[in-house]
Parts: C-alpha cells; sequence; structure tokens
C-alpha cells in the first residue's frame, strides 16, 4: 500500500493536516523509490534544513518547515528499517510523518502568548473601567463643592450688603438726630438773644433770619 502522493496543508481532509500552514502548502510523491518534496505555491513557500525549496528529495530525518518560522515536520522512511518488515511479505510500509518538536513548541508558545495577550488586554479593560468610574466620582465630587463654595460665597455677599445697608441706615438716622439736636439748640440761642434784645412788646414780632449761627 502506498499513501503517495501525500498532500500537506491545513485544509481538512489532507493525508497530514498541519494547523497554520496554507491550505495545501507543499505534497510528496514517490519518484523512483524516492519520495520528493514538492512546494505548492504557497505565499509562505517551503523551507528544507532552512533552504528554500521549489522541489527536493527527502530522506530519512529531514525536517521541512512550513514558511519561515512556520510549523516543522521530521520525515522517516521506515521502509530502510527491517523490523518494520515483519508484517508479511509484499506488503509496503508507508512513510510516517509526525510533528516535530518545533511545530510543537511554537504552536505551545504561540497559545502562551495568546492567552497572556488576552489576559493582559482584560486585565487593563478592567483597570481602565476603574479608573473611569473613580474619576465620574471624584468630578461630581468636586462639582458639589464648587456648588457649596459658590452658595457660601453669595450668603456671605449678601450678609455684607445687608450688614453695609444697616450701617447706613444707623448712620443716617444718627446725623439725622445730631441735625435735629443741633437746629434746636440753635434756634434756642436765637430766640433767647433776640427776647434779650427786644424785651418790649410793642417792638413787634421777632424777626429770625437763618445764615450761620451768631456767638453768644
Amino acid at each position: 500500500m502506498s499513501l503517495t502522493p501525500a498532500l500537506i496543508g491545513s485544509e481538512p481532509g489532507l493525508q497530514v493536516v498541519v494547523p497554520g500552514a496554507a491550505a495545501r502548502h507543499a505534497r510528496v510523491v514517490e519518484r523512483d523509490g524516492a519520495f520528493v518534496l514538492q512546494d505548492g505555491g504557497s505565499a509562505l513557500g517551503t523551507f528544507l534544513a532552512g533552504e528554500p525549496v521549489a522541489e527536493s528529495v527527502l530522506r530519512d530525518g529531514d525536517v521541512i518547515e512550513l514558511g519561515p518560522g512556520g510549523p516543522q515536520l521530521r520525515f522517516q522512511d521506515e521502509r530502510e528499517k527491517p523490523a518494520a518488515q515483519s508484517r508479511g511479505p509484499g506488503l509496503t510500509i508507508p512513510p510516517v510523518w509526525r510533528a516535530g518538536l518545533g511545530s510543537a513548541r511554537s504552536s505551545r508558545s504561540l497559545r502562551l502568548a495568546l492567552g497572556g495577550l488576552l489576559a493582559v488586554s482584560v486585565g487593563f479593560l478592567g483597570w481602565t473601567y476603574r479608573e473611569s468610574r473613580r474619576l465620574k466620582s471624584e468630578m461630581a465630587r468636586l462639582s458639589a463643592t464648587v456648588r457649596t463654595a459658590e452658595e457660601e460665597r453669595r450668603a456671605f455677599q449678601l450678609r455684607v450688603e445687608e450688614e453695609r445697608y444697616r450701617f447706613k441706615k444707623e448712620r443716617r438716622i444718627e446725623w439725622l438726630d445730631t441735625t435735629a439736636v443741633r437746629g434746636a439748640k440753635y434756634r434756642y440761642r436765637v430766640t433767647a438773644k433776640t427776647l434779650d434784645g427786644y424785651r418790649s412788646p410793642s417792638a413787634g414780632p421777632v424777626v429770625v433770619q437763618f445764615g450761620a449761627p451768631t456767638s453768644p
């Protein structure tokens, strides 16, 4: 029995399914008793021993790399192992394909990197959400403080205006009282002096001329 040609790629149903490769990345055909690796024409390219190849004969132990830094496969030709022929005459043991350690490690590293990136993203989103809520709370408290300060300023200004008005009112009353007292004294002095100068009733009414007060 033979499994060649063996198609290699990420498309389901192929002989060798490799996640991370192109859909039909490469294939292996048997030619003149040897196995030949052929590139499938993908943009990623196929590498053998680190060198890009379009077609190359495979030898036992060769490492195939699907794209630069991509999954790696190790080729094993078990036809050369006598123990594999013990199943019976005329039975052809096909080559065995298995993903190399580099592919497994790359996939594991990729999963770890994606998991770490997801955890960092979730943590960053959570931190952003908490900081946004804290900032909104701080802004609300600041607005309340500003409103309270403005109300206190207006109340203080109102009290100042009331005190000014009351002070002016008291000064006005005091000035009127003082003016009334001075006027009464002035009228009394003028009347007394006039009466002293005109004691005769026949002299007629006393004429008082208002102006600057005279000395007694």
